[in-house]
């Protein structure tokens, strides 16, 4: 039977991020972690290229996948700081 699980990922402190993973309908959380990932690379210039242009939205979804990637391999690879 597939299980569907939610992910919520809140600011902690600065740089880090508290994870909890729970199966979807429950309120005791499956797991509970901590992860560091620096945004301080983040400037408004970046923000603004993750909004929706009308013009060129292949550009976005690439730069979406780009943004999305780095905390997916955080937190989803051998390497990463979970």
């Amino acid at each position: 039977m597939a299980t569907i699980l939610d992910f919520h990922i809140q600011p902690d402190k600065k740089d880090a991020y508290g994870l909890q993973i729970f199966e979807r309908g429950s309120s005791q959380p499956l797991l509970r972690s901590c992860f560091n990932y620096d945004l301080s690379y983040i400037t408004q210039f970046e923000i603004n290229r993750l909004e929706p242009d009308r013009k060129d939205p292949q550009g976005r979804m690439e730069r979406i996948k780009e943004f999305g990637g780095k905390p997916y391999d955080t937190l989803f690879t051998v390497d990463g700081d979970l």
